[in-house]
C-alpha cells in the first residue's frame, strides 16, 4: 500500500489500533496477532493539511480547493465516515480534550 510512497505520520490511536496518515489519505490497521490493514481512504482531488485522533475516532482536516471550503473528516476505527463538516475558518488547532470530545480553537464550522 505504500510503494513508491511517504508516509508522514504514523500513530497508535489505542492499543489495537494504528493510523498511518499519507499526504492524500490514511489507512487504518488492526494490530492483533498479525497486523492487517482495516481500511484504506484516498482523497483524490484533496490534501491533508491536519488530523485529530482519539482512542475511538480518526479525523481529517483537507486543505480548501480553489472552489470548495476546508472540511473536517470524522471516522469510526472501522473506517465508516461519521461526520463531515465544512470548515469556513479555522485558525489555531483541533485538539483532543478527553476521549470523546474535541476542542477547536478559533474554528468557525458551518
Amino acid at each position: 500500500a505504500f510503494k513508491g510512497e511517504v508516509v508522514p505520520r504514523v500513530v497508535f490511536v489505542n492499543n489495537d489500533t494504528a493510523c498511518a496518515y499519507k499526504d492524500n489519505g490514511f489507512l487504518i490497521y488492526a494490530m492483533k496477532e498479525k497486523s492487517y490493514m482495516v481500511h484504506e481512504e484516498l482523497f483524490e482531488d484533496s490534501k491533508i493539511q491536519s488530523v485529530l485522533y482519539n482512542d475511538n475516532y480518526i479525523g481529517i482536516v483537507l486543505e480548501a480547493g480553489e472552489t470548495e471550503t476546508k472540511k473536517l473528516l470524522l471516522y469510526d476505527l472501522e473506517g465508516n465516515k461519521v461526520l463531515e463538516k465544512k470548515l469556513a475558518q479555522i485558525e489555531g488547532q483541533l485538539s483532543q480534550t478527553d476521549n470523546d470530545t474535541y476542542r477547536r480553537q478559533n474554528a468557525v464550522i458551518s
